[in-house]
């Protein structure tokens, strides 16, 4: 099956077609993510699911994997913004749900959305200067709490989202965020050794082995609306019009309550 591409996103194939790196770069300052790229990497995953790699490497920018979502889409109108919600929620749960084997490769930081991405990949494999950044309460909006919960446990999240605190190196690695941790010069190499790895495994195998480790989180992964739900309700907030703002701005927001 010949390859597509896509005005945000490449794919380029491996190990005879059994493992394909999508890398996305939305020409944006900090590779930020924008509806374009969600519907490129949609259609993506449907030419993915066809042709049923063995591995899937997913890579952002050579500085950042991603600085998250495109600030518009925070100041754009409700139905914009709720559109937007519905697709990013709908292509993490894709990606957390193929039958084939992910990997995020994480270089500089992976903010908000874009953090979420790499939680939803089976695995991540992190440059030095790796970071996980969930900063939404400086901008009045909620931090998706479920899938960081089900890798780091309650107070371990709240300190992360509440604070917000950027998580990389060891305590990444540590708290099973991070899969690897590896040089940066050897990190291209790294990458590929480990995808060309595992894409000798069964696929059989591996679909089934997903699907029972999902089974065992059915409440607190994709399938629950309650982040969903949180991101909408805080958008509606005066606070989100202040928080955005004073980032426009560059001052600090004075929350209200409201």
């Amino acid at each position: 099956m010949a390859v597509p591409q896509f005005p945000s996103i490449r794919l380029a194939e491996a190990e005879g077609g059994r493992v394909v790196t999508l890398t996305f770069d939305t020409n944006e300052k900090g590779n930020i993510i924008t509806r374009a790229m969600l519907k490129d990497v949609a259609h993506a995953l449907d030419h993915l699911e066809a042709s049923k790699p063995r591995v899937l490497v997913l890579q952002g920018g050579k500085t950042d994997f991603s600085r998250g979502v495109d600030p518009a889409v925070l100041d754009s109108d409700e139905t914009a913004f709720l559109a937007f919600l519905d697709l990013e929620f709908s292509v993490w749960r894709r990606v957390e749900m193929l039958p084939f084997i992910t990997i995020a490769a994480l270089r500089g930081y992976a903010v908000g959305n874009a953090a979420e991405l790499a939680l939803a990949c089976d695995f991540r494999i992190a440059a030095p200067d790796a970071r996980l950044y969930y900063p939404e309460m400086h901008v009045g909006f909620t931090g998706p709490a479920q899938r960081l919960s089900r890798f780091v446990g309650v107070g371990k999240a709240k300190e992360i989202l509440l604070e917000p605190l950027a998580v990389g190196g060891e305590e990444a690695l540590r708290l099973g965020l991070f899969t690897r941790l590896v040089p940066a010069e050897r990190f291209d190499a790294e990458v590929t050794a480990f995808a060309a790895g595992l894409a000798g495994h069964p696929p059989v195998a591996v679909e089934l082995t997903k699907k029972a480790i999902a089974e065992a989180y059915a409440r607190v992964d994709g399938e629950s609306p309650a982040d969903r739900l949180a991101s909408a309700a805080a958008y509606r907030t005066d606070d989100r019009r202040r928080g955005i703002e004073a980032m426009r701005n560059r001052t600090k927001p004075d929350f209200t309550g409201r």
